[in-house]
């Protein structure tokens, strides 16, 4: 929005200079609770021949909580996974032999 500056000079009347830009004024007041006088609604035939943008994905309830189980079943089954690969290991110190046999 501009400010208004005024310019001085001799004369008792001073004119306003705007800064920054035009600053729109409505032409009338508007109807309470509606559009301004002299403002009509978009036609339908105009709105109508517009192409719509694509919907984004929408999931029902239903929809959204079968992935959301879907992907904590899948987090699950990775948990069991490294859980179980990490207690597979055995503690048991190497033989002589296996390591004989694993250098071969």
């Amino acid at each position: 929005m501009g400010t208004l500056g005024t310019i001085g000079s001799k004369s008792t009347r001073r004119q306003a200079v705007q800064f920054g830009g035009p600053v729109a004024k409505p032409r009338a007041l508007a109807a309470p609770g509606g559009r301004p006088r002299g403002v009509r609604p978009p036609s339908a035939r105009a709105l109508a021949g517009q192409p719509r943008p694509a919907p984004a994905l929408q999931l029902t309830r239903r929809g959204l909580a079968v992935v959301v189980g879907f992907f904590a079943a899948l987090f699950a089954v990775a948990a069991v996974v490294v859980v179980g690969s990490f207690l597979s290991v055995s503690d048991a110190p190497l033989t002589a032999a296996e390591v004989s046999a694993l250098i071969r």
